[in-house]
């Protein structure tokens, strides 16, 4: 594991779309804006929900006053400590986004987002023992699963990770990152879950992943892409104009 100049990846920013924000609710922003639209296709990732497998499915109405309060730092860690504390006392499992869209009667597509499920439970109560998508984080589980896929079709096994902040403030408080290895290495970089990018030495897929996103999108060539679709992991072929806002599920 090598780490060399950020300016390797200068591909990367330079061959995004740009950003507008002109009204943004209608526009929103696109897979293209994340990652350069260079590739034959794209697929996003899902994030797991996690489910308390010890508890029954309880609908929960929460107070909106309580949901608008602002809190002090104080609160927040306190609230932080209790959460923890309630979390390591229950039995987790992942499951599926669409999973979780059939049973409340939402339609499972390649726009669907946290907000989906946020606007549903606000109307008929929260699933108590469901616990939403990690937001920027692709669980080490899944990572080691799509890191099998992406090896069969790298043929150097070679890639790049690049971080920039706010990734990288768990490795250093780097203002950026980026190192060269082969794929067998990548777990030793992240100590826990993924986050960034990770892309092959000669640019032929791209694997990245944002602190505001509950998926993870990755661009390649068709094989690959097919590849992580037909795997067990939850994923959903997108074009490089697919949106990865809040506003984007025009469906549900």
């Amino acid at each position: 594991m090598t780490t060399l100049s950020t300016n390797i990846a200068r591909w990367i920013e330079d061959g995004k779309l740009p950003h507008t924000t002109k009204d943004f609710e209608s526009t929103g922003a696109n897979i293209g804006q994340c990652i350069p639209p260079i590739f034959d296709t794209y697929c996003k990732i899902f994030h797991p929900f996690e489910l308390a497998t010890d508890e029954s499915d309880i609908l929960e109405i929460r107070n909106k006053s309580d949901q608008k309060k602002i809190l002090t730092q104080n609160e927040i860690l306190k609230r932080r400590e209790e959460w923890l504390k309630e979390y390591n006392s229950k039995q987790w499992s992942f499951v599926n986004w669409e999973t979780i869209a059939d049973k409340y009667g939402l339609i499972f597509h390649n726009q669907i987002n946290q907000k989906t499920f946020e606007k549903k439970f606000q109307k008929i109560g929260w699933q108590k023992n469901l616990i939403f998508p990690n937001e920027g984080h692709l669980a080490r589980q899944l990572l080691v699963k799509l890191l099998n896929i992406l090896k069969l079709h790298t043929a150097s096994q070679e890639a790049f990770i690049y971080q920039i902040a706010p990734h990288t403030s768990w490795k250093g408080n780097k203002a950026e990152d980026l190192v060269k290895c082969n794929l067998e290495e990548v777990l030793e970089y992240f100590n826990s879950d993924f986050i960034g990018y990770l892309f092959a030495a000669d640019k032929s897929w791209l694997v990245f992943t944002d602190t505001d996103l509950t998926y993870s999108i990755v661009g390649g060539q068709r094989k690959l892409i097919d590849g992580i679709i037909d795997s067990d992991l939850e994923a959903i072929e997108c074009t490089s104009m697919t949106r990865v806002d809040d506003f984007s599920d025009n469906i549900n």
